[in-house]
């Protein structure tokens, strides 16, 4: 496999859109920059949970918990390229679950592209607009 070619396929698992027009050396800062974004949240998130730790305040789940953690069987609202679907966790990989649509598929999708994992008996309105096609803006 080429490196342009592992480029654009490391590009897409982490979400990003419009790199079929970048060289190979463009796509390789881009894919750095989203990294370096990617931990600079992550070390955020970490320091706000540390100082509600240190404040003795309840700790909040967020929504990269509920994906980290998700167990096989729960549902969840996933991005395949520009498509938004559903499916149920089968698997628990490191970066990946392996998800099973309601039409048999099974598919490795990485944990970046879960957009929402189902605790609850609906789905919320944002998420539920997009499934069924409507224009709302998601974020992750």
């Amino acid at each position: 496999m080429s490196k342009l070619k592992e480029l654009r396929e490391l590009a897409t698992d982490l979400g990003l859109e419009g790199i079929n027009e970048l060289n190979e050396q463009e796509l390789d800062e881009e894919i750095q920059f989203a990294k370096t974004v990617e931990k600079e949240r992550q070390d955020f998130e970490m320091l706000l949970y540390e100082q509600s730790k240190l404040e003795g305040r309840p700790v909040r789940k967020g929504k990269k918990d509920y994906v980290e953690n998700a167990e096989s069987g729960l549902l969840v609202a996933f991005r395949i390229g520009n498509k938004i679907t559903t499916g149920k966790i089968k698997q628990n990989l490191q970066n990946y679950y392996i998800i099973e649509t309601i039409k048999g598929s099974k598919l490795k999708v990485n944990k970046e592209n879960i957009l929402w994992v189902k605790t609850g008996q609906r789905w919320p309105n944002h998420i539920y607009n997009a499934l069924k096609g409507k224009e709302v803006l998601l974020n992750g």
